[in-house]
Parts: C-alpha cells; structure tokens; sequence
C-alpha cells in the first residue's frame, strides 16, 4: 500500500515539472499576469410576442391593483377610527370575508406570472410589500406562511419594484405608462 501511494505522489510531481519545463520552453510564464477584459452585458431584449404577453399580464391585473389601492386606503382610515384592538381585528376579519367572497375566483385563477406582476405593481403603487401588507393586516404568522406558499409556486411577496435596474421592471413600468 506505502508504495501504490508512494507511486501516485512520485507520478504527481514529474506531471507537474513535466507542465513546468513545457511552459518555459514555450516562452511562458505560469506567474505571467493576465489581463481580463470586461465583461459585456447585453440588454435582454423581448420578441414581440413575449412583450404582447407582458403587456396582456399586466393590463389583466391593473383592475386589482386599484382595487387593492382603495381597498387599502378604506381600510386604513377605518382602522384610525377604532379604539380597541379588539374592534380593529374583528373589523379586519370581516374585511377579509368580503373581499374573499367578492375577489376569490378572479384572484384564484391568475397564473403564477400575474401574481408576481401583481405583487410588483401593489410594490410600485404604494411603495409596501404584499408581505408587510398582510402582515400588518392578518399578522406575521399569516406573513410568513402565505410566502412561504407562494414560494413553492416561484413568487416571493417580499418582491419590491426596481424600474432602474431590472429590465422586466422597466417594461412594466412603460407599459403602465402608456396605458394610464
């Protein structure tokens, strides 16, 4: 065993002078600096189909974010008139009985993109994550599970909006332009 070992190091090292006398027979130095370049990012531009796509995506879900705008100042001012704790969270529980009988099969029936369009523009409109609005309404628990669901379905309600340095970002933002 000592000399199976003893073989591979031996083999090692003559590889290594072996790659060392190669190099300074080429006229090449192994602690020869190298210069790197640049590197060149290009703008992912979208074919038009992909952007009439974008497009289609974000005029379906603008009707919700202006409902949730209202939906949002409404139930701020409502919360302001309340005293009690109590009266504030029975209030906000029948807020969110409404809203689920009025808004669940329109909402439900979004695709995975829509959601992550809409937590975008409700990001962009009111400058607050979907997650600190649910938790500020229904709680940090209720915070955390419902991202961690929307997680398993490749969104992130934690997600903000970043015209200046996304370019789906960007799109979105002149295609919200055009259409107001």
């Amino acid at each position: 065993m000592i000399t199976l070992k003893l073989s591979r190091y031996i083999f090692l090292w003559f590889f290594l002078l072996l790659s060392v006398l190669k190099s300074q027979e080429n006229n090449t130095n192994i602690n020869q600096k190298t210069e790197l370049l640049d590197e060149i990012v290009l703008k992912p531009y979208l074919s038009y189909e992909e952007h009439m796509l974008l497009k289609k995506r974000v005029l379906k879900v603008s009707p919700y974010v202006d409902s949730i705008i209202l939906l949002v100042k409404e139930v701020d001012s409502e919360i302001l008139l309340h005293k009690k704790r109590r009266i504030t969270r029975k209030y906000l529980r029948k807020k969110q009985r409404e809203l689920t009988s009025i808004f669940y099969a329109e909402i439900s029936s979004l695709s995975r993109k829509e959601g992550v369009i809409l937590c975008k523009l409700v990001f962009r409109e009111l400058n607050v994550t979907v997650y600190d609005l649910i938790k500020k309404y229904r709680g940090g628990f209720n915070a955390f599970m419902w991202n961690n669901l929307s997680k398993l379905y490749d969104g992130d309600l934690k997600i903000g909006f970043d015209a200046a340095n996304n370019a789906e970002d960007q799109l979105i933002e002149s295609i919200c332009d055009k259409n107001k």
